[in-house]
């Protein structure tokens, strides 16, 4: 995208993460239609609805191995708390499968130093289980309104034609909630990797907590593929950033 005219990369760029990442979103709009439309609201609320920390260690452990991007992973969240209302739960998921990807993991001890790699397993495990945890205590709507039927312990069973559609309609619904907000986001993730060069964070203030702060900050904002945090974490480590930014870079970056 580098020869097109400046106003046209972002859209170029968003177009291309959208070729990288179409398989795996629509993997996760299709898991968060299957949770909506087909897991039983009993079991989401006994284990990954569940009340105390275990909801989280829980929902925790069933991310990770989803290894789903941040975009991609967004629908399932949005089936599993429309099922629960546990806004910590389906949070600690939503980070877990990014944050913590266990191929992803593997290759940051491979690659990066000892210290930085440990740095971002613990660092997110503390992201997806305590953080998710006390944003959900913090901001958890009041269980009030559409709940499902979990509450009155009767659950329709589905078959045939019924449990199709019901499927058919959980996609639709996880669809058109979430895929406007992803490619809206994506766009303005390009727009950002466009004004702020990564590598250019590493000369502001080298070594310094401003360093630190101001990668997270751009981090924060920006859609990754899986693994794509790798590559720009390495390239600010090249140009010189403290192993504090990198660390930070690859904690905000996919979560």
């Amino acid at each position: 995208t580098a020869e097109l005219p400046a106003p046209v990369r972002p859209l170029a760029s968003t177009i291309n993460y959208l070729g990288w990442v179409s398989i795996a979103l629509a993997f996760g709009v299709f898991i968060g239609g299957l949770v909506r439309g087909l897991v039983p609201e009993r079991f989401l609320v006994r284990w990954i609805g569940r009340t105390g920390w275990s909801g989280e260690f829980i929902a925790a452990a069933s991310g990770a191995p989803l290894m789903l991007c941040s975009c991609c992973v967004a629908p399932v969240f949005e089936g599993v708390f429309t099922r629960t209302r546990r806004l910590g739960p389906s949070l600690a998921l939503m980070l877990a499968a990014p944050a913590l990807n266990p191929a992803v993991l593997a290759l940051t001890f491979l690659v990066f130093p000892a210290k930085v790699a440990w740095g971002r397993l613990i660092g997110s495990a503390f992201l997806a289980v305590v953080g998710a945890g006390l944003l959900g205590r913090l901001l958890e709507p009041p269980a009030v309104g559409d709940v499902g039927t979990a509450s009155c312990g009767v659950e329709p069973v589905r078959t045939g034609i019924g449990l199709g559609q019901s499927i058919l309609e959980g996609v639709r619904d996880v669809a058109t909630r979430t895929l406007p907000a992803v490619l809206l986001g994506v766009l303005l993730s390009a727009i950002v990797m466009g004004l702020v060069p990564i590598e250019s964070l590493a000369r502001i203030n080298p070594g310094g907590w401003f360093t630190v702060f101001l990668v997270a900050a751009v981090a924060l904002p920006l859609a990754l593929p899986t693994f794509g945090e790798i590559p720009l974490a390495l390239a600010l480590s090249q140009a010189g950033a403290p192993d504090g930014a990198v660390l930070a870079f690859l904690l905000a970056g996919p979560a």
